[in-house]
């Protein structure tokens, strides 16, 4: 199974009974990092100046990465990092990820509402 960065890392946030080990507002961020270094990881996304440059605007083939890099590929000129990182930040991230990794059998719910 291939996880991405961003689920790799929301599974080393949680304790084994499924208590967060991090405030749940510093994870949402950290998973909007985890997304953009993945983009950059699969050479979509560089940083250029401190300035998030597309080089390769095609889509990966999953939500969870399309979307920012769509949003990223639509904004001219290339947002600067701290800029574009800050304006990621999405609660219900987190939550969808939960669940995807829920559907694909790496975590049990156990009936939590995500």
């Amino acid at each position: 199974m291939d996880l991405l960065l961003a689920e790799e890392l929301l599974l080393l946030a949680y304790r084994p009974k499924g208590s967060p080990l991090v405030e749940l507002e510093s994870l949402d961020y950290l998973l909007s990092a985890a997304v953009l270094a993945e983009l950059a990881v699969r050479g979509r996304l560089e940083l250029r100046d401190g300035r998030l440059q597309v080089i390769d605007p095609a889509p990966v083939g999953d939500d969870e990465l399309d979307r920012p890099l769509g949003r990223l590929t639509a904004t001219e000129p290339a947002p600067e990092f701290g800029d574009y990182w800050n304006s990621m930040y999405t609660p219900d991230r987190r939550a969808r990820l939960l669940r995807r990794l829920a559907d694909r059998g790496a975590i049990t719910t156990s009936g939590a509402a995500f």
